[in-house]
């Protein structure tokens, strides 16, 4: 061989080389990025599934009343174990993400009413039957006066009798109980790219929760009038009784980002020129970061209704 055909067979080989080069590193980079979407459409379903699900629990335990008043109505005195009645809260987050408060009971029997026959005699309660109530469940005194008493059942004489920890002088013949056995407290909010459940970390890559209240116009309406962000009128701390009856249905959106930076900017804004992301169809913008560096991430948004069956089967005792 020549020198020249040596030579033309190195550029050859050496162009060769640069073409399949290319071909890789746009395959490996088309790999990544069909990865990364994978991976945030995969923890973006879960999260979503995870707090979908538990939404849908909320509230168990709680049954209308007809002949006592409805633990919805009543006011809520005593102590809930370091918990309000109420199935779903919403603790707006401002400009970052929102957190939800999702409440429910275990009971077998779903929370149904004993009614007492007699006044407590030294805490032992005379009621219709005790089957459904369990040791150390959580008890509700539904009183003839519209206050709720929150109690813990300490024993189980026989069929007829439940003790608590402690009754009100209300508890009278005709008052009711309620056991609605562990009333469990779910908290699902976000931190470090994380979506947390009591917490402790349960999805990855999970970087903005954005929920809201579907409201009626009247506590005994069915009929979602309006949605609106827990704050002002609906924060926790100022909406009464009433105003959290009309509280019918939550939507929830879940924003997860895949792992993988781009070189390019491959995420528009909702509004122009801020650094936000639309959720609710539009209606509503978070904000993801101070800087443009957001924008190289690729985000799946996965927005959710649902609606608090346990409410919505108790309207005709909330008016």
């Amino acid at each position: 061989l020549s020198l020249i055909e040596l030579m033309v067979a190195m550029a050859v080989g050496l162009i060769t080389v640069l073409v399949v080069m290319q071909v890789f590193l746009g395959f490996e980079g088309d790999k990544r990025t069909t990865s990364g979407g994978a991976d945030a459409q995969t923890n973006g379903g879960l999260a979503l599934y995870n707090i979908r699900r538990q939404i849908m629990m909320a509230g168990y335990g709680l049954l209308p009343f007809s002949s006592v008043p409805s633990p919805f109505v009543c006011n809520e005195t005593g102590t809930m174990r370091g918990s309000d009645l109420f199935p779903v809260l919403i603790t707006d987050g401002g400009a970052g993400s929102d957190s939800i408060t999702i409440r429910y009971g275990n009971s077998p029997t779903g929370g149904v009413p004993l009614k007492v026959l007699q006044a407590p005699l030294a805490g032992v309660v005379g009621v219709a039957n005790s089957m459904a109530c369990v040791l150390n469940d959580l008890a509700l005194e539904l009183n003839t006066t519209g206050t709720c008493y929150a109690r813990t059942v300490t024993a189980i004489p026989d069929d007829t009798h439940i003790t608590l920890n402690a009754v009100s002088g209300d508890l009278l013949a005709g008052s009711a109980i309620a056991c609605v056995g562990a009333w469990n407290q779910f908290v699902y909010a976000v931190a470090n790219d994380r979506l947390q459940l009591n917490g402790d970390p349960v999805v990855a890559d999970i970087v903005n929760l954005q929920a809201q209240y579907g409201v009626s116009n009247a506590a005994a309406s069915n009929a979602i009038t309006s949605w609106v962000n827990a704050t002002n009128t609906w924060s926790a701390a100022n909406f009464g009784t009433a105003a959290r009856n009309r509280i019918k249905a939550v939507r929830i959106a879940v924003v997860a980002r895949s792992g993988l930076r781009e070189k390019e900017e491959v995420t528009a804004p909702c509004t122009n020129g801020q650094q936000d992301l639309c959720v609710f169809g539009g209606t509503l913008s978070v904000t993801m970061g101070a800087d443009s560096e957001w924008r190289h991430y690729r985000y799946r948004v996965y927005e959710s209704t649902v609606p608090l069956r346990n409410v919505i089967w108790n309207f005709g005792s909330l008016g």
